[in-house]
């Protein structure tokens, strides 16, 4: 008996053995990319985006590539996407261009994970003669808000050949002076839809909110009050209250805690004669 428990015993050590020996060989703890990467997978809240990865005029999702995009909206992200991580061996320059006379970037990274060895510089123009941001890694962790001097910003990203990493998610958008660029702007007028938001626990917060509203079409625009934690959500349709509603609630799961939201006041577009 005793021989039949010490075998059983020795059986359990080697497994448990060889699970450490394992996760030691992937050469990244979970702890290490759980929080990008479930952020990552969870903000998708259509595919109606996500397939969009365009590199032309009007694209509201941009992942790094070789070659130049125009836009003043939506969202910059690694190769890998909203969902995925980027690859080994990677080597892309990539050019954003605001199209807008006199505009300059501020692009806020609300997610960036990099792999040792994998890194991205910035550069302040249209190429990589332009004069260099920085250079950007796992040990020099990008700013939250990037800000050109110009209309253009051109980013290249290396990785090594020993893995991939979860890599990152910025909002993009462009400002005349201190104005912000708008989807609205030349365009007729618009709903609003004011929601009541209790509960959000950062500014950093309330922009990844207002970063999801802006992937949708029928969302021209959104502002938050901060005296009155109210977001007003401007839209082109004035039957899409409840499907706001729902996207809002629905970043409790990638902010990981719980917060309150109703639909307060809706003001119809006035008609433009």
């Amino acid at each position: 008996m005793k021989q039949i428990i010490s075998a059983v015993l020795l059986s359990v050590f080697v497994m448990a053995l060889h699970a450490q020996v394992s996760e030691k060989a992937s050469g990244k703890s979970d702890s290490q990319n759980v929080k990008t990467e479930v952020r990552k997978s969870n903000m998708v809240i259509s595919g109606e985006k996500t397939e969009q990865s365009m590199q032309g005029e009007g694209s509201y999702e941009m992942r790094i590539a070789d070659g130049l995009v125009k836009t003043c909206f939506g969202q910059f992200f690694d190769s890998g996407g909203p969902n995925g991580a980027y690859k080994a061996n990677e080597d892309y320059t990539y050019t954003i261009e605001s199209g807008t006379e006199g505009a300059h970037f501020i692009l806020r990274f609300v997610e960036f994970y990099l792999s040792d060895g994998d890194e991205l510089t910035v550069y302040d123009g249209n190429s990589t003669a332009s004069k260099v941001i920085g250079t950007f890694s796992s040990t020099n962790k990008i700013p939250f808000e990037l800000v050109s001097t110009g209309g253009s910003l051109t980013f290249v990203f290396k990785s090594d050949e020993t893995g991939a990493g979860s890599g990152w998610r910025a909002s993009i958008a462009c400002y005349v002076g201190d104005r912000k660029v708008l989807k609205t702007d030349g365009t007729e007028s618009s709903t609003r839809l004011y929601y009541s938001i209790v509960g959000v626990k950062s500014d950093q917060d309330i922009q990844l909110i207002r970063d999801i509203l802006s992937e949708k079409e029928f969302v021209r625009k959104s502002e938050f009050d901060k005296s009155s934690q109210t977001l007003a959500v401007f839209t082109s349709d004035e039957n899409v209250s409840e499907v706001v509603l729902n996207l809002i609630q629905s970043t409790q799961e990638n902010l990981g805690y719980n917060f309150t939201v109703k639909l307060v006041n809706v003001i119809p577009a006035k008609i433009i004669k």
